[in-house]
This record gives C-alpha cells, sequence and structure tokens, in this order.
C-alpha cells in the first residue's frame, strides 16, 4: 500500500508541475502565433492560418490556464471563420467542420464567460455563415445569431469589433428582418471611428482594423458610390499596403463597375 501512495503522490507532482510548465510554454509562444495570425490573414495564407491552428488545438489539450484556454478557444475559432471563406482552404467535405468547431469552441467560452462579449460577436458571426451555406438552418440558427450579436452590443456597445461584426451581420439580413445597407453602414461608421481610438498594438483580440474599411467600402460599392467605395479601400491599404483582399479582389471588382 505505501508504495502505491508514493506513485500516487509522485503522480500528483507531476501533474501539477506540468501544467505551470505548461501555461508558461504558452506565455512564450503566444506573441509569436498573433503575429503570424494577423500576418497570414493580411497576405490571405491559408496554409500559415492551419498551421497556427493546429499549434493552438494542441496548446488546447495542455493545462493552460482560464485566461489563455480563452484565448486559444477564441482564435482557433477566428481562424476557422477566416479559413472558411478563403477560395479552397482546406477540402469541399471540411469547410462545414469549420463553423463547427468554432461554434463548438465559442460556446464552451461563454459557458467559462457569458460576459465575454468578444465571443459572442464572433459567434453570431459564425452562425451566419452557417446559414448562408445552408439557408434552411436560418429557421433556427437565425435566433441564435439575433441573440449573440445583441448580447454582444450589450456587453460592449463601443468595441469595435462588436460593431463590425453587428455591420457585417446586418449587411446580410433582409430588411425585414431588421438588416439592410443603412443600419449596416451606421455600425460599421462607429466600428471605424472605435477603432480611431483602439491602440493598434493592444492585447488581442485586435484585429479589424483594416475590415472596417473594407465593407464600408462594399456597402457605398453596393449603392453604386464607386467613389466613396475607392475612398474607403484605400483607407484600409493606408493603414496595411498589403491586404490582399482589398488590393486583390476588391479593388479590381470596383474597376470592373466601369469606373477608374
Amino acid at each position: 500500500m505505501r508504495w502505491m501512495t508514493r506513485v500516487a503522490i509522485a503522480f500528483v507532482a507531476v501533474v501539477v508541475l506540468a501544467a505551470p510548465a505548461r501555461a508558461q510554454e504558452f506565455t512564450d509562444v503566444w506573441p509569436g502565433l498573433v503575429a503570424r495570425t494577423e500576418r497570414a490573414y493580411v497576405h490571405g495564407d491559408a496554409s500559415e492560418m492551419i498551421a497556427v491552428r493546429t499549434t493552438l488545438q494542441e496548446l488546447l489539450h495542455t493545462g493552460l490556464s482560464g485566461a489563455q484556454r480563452s484565448l486559444a478557444r477564441y482564435t482557433v475559432a477566428y481562424l476557422n471563420w477566416r479559413l472558411f471563406t478563403v477560395p479552397d482552404s482546406v477540402p469541399a467535405d471540411e469547410r462545414d467542420d469549420l463553423l463547427d468547431e468554432a461554434v463548438t469552441l465559442l460556446r464552451e467560452d461563454l459557458e467559462d464567460d457569458d460576459g465575454n462579449a468578444e465571443s459572442h460577436a464572433l459567434l453570431a458571426s459564425v452562425y451566419g455563415l452557417q446559414i448562408g451555406s445552408s439557408r434552411w438552418r436560418g429557421i433556427f440558427l437565425g435566433r441564435r445569431a439575433s441573440a449573440a450579436s445583441d448580447r454582444a452590443l450589450e456587453l460592449a456597445p463601443g468595441n469595435p469589433r462588436v460593431l463590425l461584426l453587428g455591420g457585417v451581420g446586418k449587411l446580410n439580413t433582409p430588411r425585414m428582418f431588421g438588416g439592410g445597407e443603412d443600419v449596416a453602414e451606421s455600425l460599421l461608421r462607429r466600428a471605424v471611428a472605435a477603432f480611431r481610438t483602439e491602440p493598434p498594438g493592444r492585447p488581442w483580440p485586435r484585429w479589424g482594423r483594416i475590415d472596417a474599411h473594407a465593407w464600408l467600402g462594399q456597402v457605398m460599392a453596393r449603392r453604386g458610390d464607386f467613389d466613396a467605395a475607392r475612398r474607403h479601400y484605400r483607407d484600409a491599404l493606408a493603414i496595411e499596403p498589403a491586404f490582399g483582399w482589398v488590393r486583390g479582389v476588391l479593388l479590381p471588382a470596383l474597376d470592373r463597375e466601369g469606373r477608374p
């Protein structure tokens, strides 16, 4: 019995010592993972997004602190959300899995902390993509998306990512259900203003500054105000000249409308 007790004590000691070690490992690698995540999105580098995602998924199975686990969950969900919109980033039969995993991780995060506005806002946007890929799911996911977005705005009405994702959601929601270009434009303009007061180097999550201009430009393009759209796209490139979505997709699309 004594040797069994000693083995048990030794095992507990190893577990207790391993958790802080893993937490320290996360602290050491986290800044680099954030930098890689941001760079990969700007350049549309799906393979790098997948590589960062894999590292974070592995870290989630280690002894992270509560705050570290929350960041890892959110960032894997964020990367899945981004990857879903990148053509051919994953095989077609795995695309829906990206969103399913994102929902699972964000809901787990909110079970631990329902006051996390960032997770509520991202969850609403993930639901929106699920609705877009399968309209029949809108019957029950539409309410979930609205509830998550409303909760995010209730918790953090001045958070730029909450405003940005709220605006994108409204742009893709029919007017009869409270969406439309007018509501979207209002939220996106508030997002742009909020990003001006948010320090660019704040702790993660800090993404979205360039997206706000890109989406506001799309609202203007839909209205036929191509000059305004171009100004917003250029504002995004002034912040990040290598922004592939604007440089390689949105501006060329605007040029095809026949405006120099």
